[in-house]
């Protein structure tokens, strides 16, 4: 359980640098930024990479470079006026003081970032130093003055609306309490640290609050519950060689060790020691050999341990860690006392003594730095030593004092109150989602009332389109009564076409706007759909209302052909054929129109579907339209997705059909459908080796009445493409498109 508190604290140097998580991925390429600073352009350049520089070198307890390049940043950034980059100095340097064991000179740093902030009325380096101070509070042991510096940081980024750095704090706060016992407030702040993380979407500070949840429910025996916690940080934040994947391992391979399982114990540690080792943490090391020691004292290898523990010890001494000293001296006097009463010959008076010795001083430390699970656990072989010795009074009185020290660790009311702060976040949580339920409701009935906006807007669209109608209707009158003005009527009927086209296409950009909007706010409001529904309702009724004034044109100037053929002269026929042509070219994109907006509105009844034995029948079919080429069709075998066999249907004979048209001028066609599996989706393909195009033009290949060709070079009415992107993207897929000119055109689509 010792062991585990070494971790924490270099959980929390790790935390504090320019306010990055310890999760966050920290640059090591010194000699890159090294580089960077002999190009800098200013000297505000100058100390942020300085800045960087101090920050990465003082995990490095053997390379002192970066007191030099922080004392540079703060004479650089005097000279600028940059009085956030001598902050930041300050505070850089006080921790690598921390870092070198120089606790007092440390201080003095912090200290100095106050005053020099506080002079320039900078109170983000004032809340930077407190942070500083109560760090290094806490690794003195003076807990409860730690805990007064960090809330004064605390009130200074709330005051500045910095919900990043207060998130930070709490970890901070929840630390000072785990190292000395108090667990239930350890995990109250590491649930308000994760309540703002979580609203932040921050990765990295959930990986904090798990990190710290985690300490917390191992210290209260669940390491099952703790070890799930290490896992979801490991899979939230990714595994390597960085500092902060050896502290998860460390922790791991604590808990194997509690619950008995000694070889995914020395596994974990293994991993961890290589990987500090990696990066110069000799303090980190020696943190881990601690636990290591603790792992062979419990395979009883007593020596190994103990040689272990020592050595460890020597390096925390260099360091001034006193929360590690005093743990590493507790495990040894356990050792050296474990030792001494497996002897088979009986305890020896002189090796009994020596660890009673060990133990005295391991609790001296213990109450020092007011670490209540080390004082317990001193109590206890402290119990065990006096039992041995003979000396049963005081034995019954160390017993005494390790089960007053325990049952304040773990008493039934520490363990609910942990448990009643979790239950209480997970309410408050429920709350927020019912909180964004109502604003979804709110902001749903705003839709609506925009949607009612729009159908108005159509409303007379609609008007003007009939009125257009009724004045197509009056010119073609006047072309039977008068010949002369035929020309005339024609140009008019042109316009009027033309003005129709634009009616519909207005039409088509308002719903295109319409289902952008639902795009965005699909999230918010999954009943939006409904809405695109009835719009998509409303497109078809005012192209079927277009429809029969269209057709009664058509059969109008049929009439004037037959009844009327022998009075108008060749223009007049021309004339007239034109607008039959146009009549029927109106007829054609209404008709396509009308199946676009039958796709729209038909519901998607998925069932399973070979798409190899539907795009079979129907190259059979289309090949009947290109008598005289010879087109190969290439057709994977046993593509079978979960569709809407009819929508389906439609879209592959759209599909296959352009395949057919744009490859039927190249000297031998080739079509070919082919399905792979990609990320766990089938990825459906339809390629030819026709005309293809710049992929520049894209963008208009799956917008109605846009097409990259004339109607001189292949026929058509630029629908076909907008209906199959519709059709897939009401199963829930994406298509895309890749093409070459000359070389030929092939579209790729997924179903959700």
């Amino acid at each position: 359980m010792a062991a585990r508190k070494f971790m924490v604290m270099a959980l929390l140097l790790v935390s504090f640098c320019f306010g990055i998580s310890p999760f966050a991925q920290i640059p090591t390429e010194i000699d890159s930024l090294e580089r960077a600073l002999r190009v800098a352009g200013d000297d505000t350049s100058r100390v942020n990479i300085l800045n960087l520089l101090g920050s990465i070198l003082r995990y490095n307890t053997s390379d002192t470079k970066g007191l030099t390049y922080e004392h540079q940043a703060i004479v650089l950034g005097k000279k600028a006026g940059f009085t956030k980059g001598v902050a930041r100095a300050y505070r850089n340097l006080g921790y690598i003081y921390v870092n070198l064991g120089d606790l007092t000179t440390a201080l003095a740093y912090f200290d100095t970032c106050i005053t020099y902030s506080r002079n320039k009325g900078y109170r983000r380096g004032e809340a930077m130093g407190h942070n500083g101070i109560g760090w290094t509070y806490t690794d003195m042991g003076r807990s409860s003055e730690g805990i007064s510096q960090y809330r004064q940081g605390l009130a200074i980024y709330a005051e500045l609306g910095d919900s990043g750095a207060m998130q930070d704090v709490h970890i901070y706060m929840g630390n000072n309490f785990y190292v000395t016992g108090f667990y239930s407030d350890a995990m109250d702040q590491y649930m308000q640290c994760l309540r703002l993380a979580e609203k932040r979407g921050d990765a990295d500070g959930m990986g904090d609050a798990y990190f710290g949840m985690a300490l917390v429910l191992g210290a209260q025996q669940n390491q099952s519950e703790a070890l799930g916690y290490y896992r979801k940080i490991l899979d939230l934040c990714g595994t390597g060689d960085d500092l902060e994947t050896g502290y998860v391992y460390n922790n791991m391979g604590t808990l194997y060790k509690e619950m008995g399982d000694y070889s995914e114990a020395l596994h974990y540690l293994g991993e961890s020691r290589r990987i500090k080792s990696l990066h110069g943490d000799e303090a980190g090391v020696a943190s881990i050999q601690v636990n290591i020691g603790d792992v062979l004292f419990l395979y009883g290898r007593y020596r190994e341990a103990l040689d272990t523990l020592i050595a460890a010890r020597k390096v925390h001494r260099k360091f001034n860690r006193w929360i590690e000293i005093a743990g590493v001296e507790v495990s040894i006097g356990k050792v050296m006392l474990e030792e001494c009463l497996a002897n088979q010959a009986g305890p020896d008076e002189e090796s009994l003594q020596e660890a009673r010795r060990a133990l005295e001083s391991g609790l001296t430390s213990a109450l020092l730095v007011r670490d209540r699970s080390l004082i317990s656990l001193s109590y206890l072989f402290l119990s065990r030593a006096d039992s041995a010795k003979g000396n049963y009074r005081e034995a019954l009185q160390h017993m005494k004092l390790y089960i007053t020290y325990r049952d304040s660790l773990f008493s039934e009311e520490s363990r609910n109150r942990i448990q009643q702060i979790r239950l209480g976040y997970e309410t408050e949580k429920r709350d927020r989602e019912i909180a964004l339920l109502e604003g979804e409701k709110i902001l749903k009935e705003e839709q609506l009332a925009l949607l009612h906006a729009r159908n108005r807007l159509n409303t007379g669209i609609m008007i003007a389109a009939v009125a257009g109608v009724v004045l197509l209707l009056a010119v073609v009158f006047f072309i039977i009564r008068n010949r002369r003005k035929l020309n005339k009527a024609y140009n008019l009927v042109s316009r009027q076409k033309e003005r129709i086209t634009e009616v519909l296409t207005e039409l088509e950009a308002t719903n295109l706007k319409l289902e952008t909007s639902n795009l965005k706010l699909a999230d918010t409001n999954l009943k939006l759909a409904d809405a695109n529904q009835e719009l998509e309702a409303f497109s078809y009724s005012v192209s079927h209302d277009l429809r029969a004034p269209v057709r009664r044109i058509e059969g109008l100037c049929e009439m004037l052909g037959e009844d009327y053929e022998k009075l108008l002269d060749d223009a007049g026929k021309d004339l007239l054929a034109r607008i039959t042509g146009s009549t029927v070219l109106m007829n054609t994109l209404i008709e396509d129109m009308l199946k676009l907006s039958r796709i729209t509105r038909q519901l998607v009844t998925k069932a399973p579907c070979n798409i190899s034995e539907m795009a079979k029948m129907i190259c059979e079919d289309v090949r009947l339209n290109y008598p005289g080429k010879e087109v190969t069709c290439r057709i994977q075998d046993g593509i079978i997705v979960e569709a809407d066999e009819h929508l389906m249907q439609i879209a592959m004979q759209n599909l296959i059909d352009n395949a057919f048209k744009y490859s039927s001028k190249v000297e031998r066609p080739e079509v070919s459908l082919n399905g792979n599996m990609q990320d766990g989706k089938m990825v459906i393909s339809v390629r030819d080796n026709g005309v293809g195009f710049e992929m520049s033009q894209a963008g208009k290949l799956f917008t109605p009445f846009q097409r990259l060709h004339s109607d001189e070079e292949f026929k058509g009415t630029g629908i076909g493409l907008a209906t199959v992107k519709r059709i897939i993207v009401k199963h829930g897929g994406t298509i895309s498109v890749e093409s070459k000119p000359g070389k030929g055109t092939t579209f790729s689509y997924t179903l959700g």
